[in-house]
């Protein structure tokens, strides 16, 4: 059964369906404006095209409400999340039917902003944040549950002020935070010292859940969306390319290898090049492993040219030399096998979620392209496309091999 589709402005305290006023399409990128919280999405190089039979109607409705123009989009039982326009370009074209309208923007997603706030030095911060999830409606858990917020006994050290045009995920992230960081404590004088962590990211049902809790190597938490191509009839699927790109094969293999600063500065660049060459000669194996799992035709890992790139990394951990290659190896052919996949349109979609492929080929066989979730093998989100329009609301999405260990 066919879905219909809205596009809705929201204008002071009225609401326009602009596909009752001509529209004819609406093209956008979808990105995150932090990957901390899942309520900064940002909408680049919107381009709306509209039919006015007069050239003026819409206009008049824009030219004085410019900056409180606020738009949804999907079907009418899953919209998308609010953003605020702020328009680039209005052009109309005008004949003998009426005009074309062409608007360019972009949009941010709208985050409340309430009144400028002090909250006195000595303060709880687990109240602080408790106000705010429950005042933006985001999960908590029940009353007196640590699963998502766990601050202890910690208090602001200094009064804090939250300015008025200052949204509340920002004031946590921006001021809330760094406060508590500064404020690490020693837990049972072991010498180990706990810091924090601050996510704004939607549950299954999407949902926006906050957590602010002890910082941890806890694994990031993503969404997994299951899409069949070949499967059943019911698919959501619309198309499906497979690339690769062979150019490394011409030109080298580029990778950047994240190492220490000691390891950075004291060999020479003979002295990397050559335990880097030692590295690949004695894990053609592994590397063989990392061509295979991406589907590519065979292909000798001494016949390559590795063109390497040392750089320092913040967060190398205890990684041997050995490992940084291999995993640069790895991450560098993932990068080479890509996927544009177009499906029903999914506004709840988000650039860090991951996608499982389950696709058939016509015999039923397994294609080498589906997901392997046993072994932690998935396809990354690395772009978001949307088109809206008469041909209804289509979703494109970039990408990219992803392990999850």
């Amino acid at each position: 059964m066919a879905k219909a589709i809205n596009v809705i402005l929201d204008i002071g305290s009225k609401q326009y369906d602009l596909n009752k006023m001509g529209l004819l399409s609406m093209n956008f990128n979808r990105f995150l404006g932090s990957t901390k919280g899942m309520a900064t999405g940002v909408l680049s190089d919107i381009e709306i095209t509209m039919f006015d039979k007069t050239g003026s109607e819409l206009l008049a409705i824009l030219q004085s409400k410019q900056n409180t123009v606020k738009i949804r989009y999907g079907f009418e039982d899953n919209l998308s999340q609010v953003y605020t326009l702020n328009f680039l370009k209005y052009k109309a074209t005008y004949n003998n039917l009426g005009s074309m309208i062409s608007i360019g923007a972009i949009g941010s997603q709208i985050n409340r902003k309430y009144n400028s706030e002090l909250y006195p030095a000595g303060t709880k911060v687990e109240d602080i944040v408790r106000v705010l999830a429950r005042r933006n409606n985001w999960h908590i858990g029940p009353v007196g549950s640590k699963e998502y917020i766990n601050i202890g006994e910690l208090v602001l050290p200094r009064a804090l002020h939250k300015k008025q045009d200052e949204t509340d995920f920002s004031f946590i992230q921006n001021q809330l935070l760094p406060v508590a960081n500064k404020s690490a404590f020693n837990v049972l004088d072991n010498g180990l010292t706990n810091y924090w962590d601050f996510q704004l990211i939607p549950d299954a049902s999407g949902q926006l859940c906050l957590f602010f809790r002890q910082y941890t190597n806890r694994g990031v938490e993503r969404r997994i969306w299951k899409y069949g191509y070949g499967t059943s009839g019911d698919n959501a699927i619309i198309s499906l390319t497979n690339s690769i790109d062979y150019s490394f094969l011409v030109n080298g293999l580029s990778i950047q290898v994240p190492v220490t600063a000691t390891d950075l500065s004291i060999p020479t660049d003979e002295e990397n090049q050559s335990k880097i060459e030692s590295i690949i000669k004695n894990n053609k194996e592994e590397i063989s492993k990392y061509i295979e799992q991406n589907g590519l035709p065979y292909m000798n890992p001494s016949n390559f040219v590795w063109n390497v790139e040392l750089i320092h990394g913040e967060d190398v951990g205890n990684q041997t030399f050995k490992d940084a290659v291999l995993n640069a190896i790895q991450k560098v052919m993932n990068s080479i096998n890509t996927i544009e996949l177009e499906i029903i349109g999914n506004p709840k979609i988000m650039p860090t979620d991951l996608i499982e492929l389950d696709i058939r080929n016509k015999d039923g066989s397994v294609n080498i392209l589906s997901s392997n979730s046993a072994v932690g093998s998935y396809w990354r989100i690395v772009g978001i496309r949307e088109s809206v329009g008469l041909d209804g609301y289509v979703t494109k999405l970039g990408l990219v091999r992803e392990q999850i260990k």
